[in-house]
C-alpha cells in the first residue's frame, strides 16, 4: 500500500479487514497521507496478527496517540517485529522516548529507522529541564542496557545534538548488539565525536559508521581516527562533508596506512576546511600553546 494516498477513511476500513488475514508478515503504508487516527487503528490491528515481522509507517504524521498505540504494541511479550521504518513521520522527542522506552522489553527488533525526524528539537529546553528526555537520551538508554537486538539503527537527518547526542555516542562504549549506525547529517561537533572515539576504543561491534555533515572537527576527527586504527571490526566509515581541517586530513591519510583495510569516506572540501582550534602547527612548531588538561583528548 506504500505512496497510495489513501488517506484517513479508506485507511481505516483497510485496517478492519487486515485482521482477516493472520499469515500476513509485512505492513507497508508508508506515504499515504496518514495522521494519528488511522495510524492507532492499523497499529490496533497488528496487535491482532501473530506473524507481521516488518512495519513501514513512514512519511506520515506520528503523533502523540500513534506514539502511544506503538508503545504498547512493541512492549507486549509476543510482538514478533523485526523491522520498524519511522522515516520522515514527525516523530518528536517525547514520541520517540515513549515507544523507546517500550523497546527495552522487545527481544525481537533487529532495524529501527527514525532518519528525517525532530529527535533532538528539545536539547535546548533539555540543558534548563534535565528531567525532559530527549530522542538522544532514550536511545542512549535503550542501547546500553542490550535488551533488544538491533543491528541496524539509522538517525540520519535529525537534530540530535548537545547532550543528546553525547549521551547516545557514549553509550556505545556498553553497546553489543548494533552493527550498521547511521548518524549523518546531525549536530555531534566535536564533544560528541570525542565520545564516539572513546567508545569506539572498546567498541568490538560496529561495522558500519556514517557521520557525515556532522560538524566533527579536526580534534573530533584526529580521536575518532586513532581509535580506528585498532578497530577489529569496522569496515567503512563515512566521514565526509566535515570540516577537518589540515589535521583531520593527516589522521586520516595515516589510518588509510595503518588500517588500510578500513574503508573510510571523506571529501576535498572537508579536507579544505581550516579550522583555528589551537591545535599543533606543523609549519610553525615554535608556536604558543596551552595545555588543557580538562579534557582526555
Amino acid at each position: 500500500m506504500k505512496g497510495q494516498g489513501l488517506g484517513s477513511e479508506r485507511t481505516i476500513a483497510l485496517a478492519h479487514s487486515m485482521r482477516k488475514l493472520p499469515f500476513l508478515r509485512v505492513v507497508d503504508f508508508s506515504n499515504n497521507r496518514l495522521g494519528d487516527a488511522p495510524l492507532c487503528a492499523l497499529l490496533d490491528s497488528i496487535c491482532d496478527i501473530p506473524n507481521i515481522v516488518d512495519v513501514n509507517l513512514g512519511h506520515n504524521d506520528v503523533g502523540t496517540n500513534a506514539a502511544k498505540q506503538l508503545a504498547v504494541y512493541l512492549a507486549t511479550r509476543k510482538c514478533p517485529l523485526r523491522r520498524l521504518s519511522l522515516s520522515s513521520a514527525g516523530v518528536s522527542d517525547s514520541e520517540c522516548a515513549m515507544f523507546v522506552q517500550s523497546l527495552e522489553k522487545n527481544t525481537c527488533l533487529e532495524y529501527l529507522d527514525l532518519s528525517s525526524n525532530s529527535l533532538g528539537g528539545s536539547e535546548i529546553e533539555n540543558v534548563v529541564n534535565p528531567d525532559l528526555l530527549t530522542g538522544g537520551e532514550a536511545l542512549a538508554g535503550l542501547l546500553q542496557k542490550n535488551k533488544t537486538p538491533i543491528s541496524t539503527l539509522n538517525l540520519a537527518w535529525n537534530i540530535i545534538r548537545l547532550g543528546g547526542a553525547v549521551d547516545l555516542c557514549t553509550s556505545l562504549r556498553v553497546n553489543s548488539t548494533v552493527v550498521h549506525l547511521n548518524l549523518a547529517h546531525n549536530g555531534l561537533r566535536r564533544e560528541a565525536s570525542v565520545a564516539l572515539g572513546a567508545s569506539i576504543r572498546v567498541n568490538r561491534t560496529l561495522e558500519v559508521l556514517n557521520i557525515s555533515n556532522c560538524g566533527v572537527d579536526s580534534i573530533g576527527f584526529t580521536v575518532v581516527a586513532s581509535a580506528l586504527r585498532r578497530h577489529p571490526t569496522l569496515v567503512l566509515v563515512n566521514a565526509s562533508q566535515n570540516p577537518l581541517g589540515e589535521q583531520g586530513a593527516r589522521m586520516a591519510i595515516d589510518l588509510i596506512l595503518w588500517s588500510p583495510e578500513t574503508h573510510l569516506i571523506i571529501d576535498e572540501s572537508a579536507v579544505l576546511e581550516q579550522t583555528k582550534d589551537g591545535t599543533y602547527n606543523r609549519a610553525r612548531p615554535l608556536g604558543e600553546y596551552n595545555l588543557n588538561l580538562e579534557t582526555p583528548f
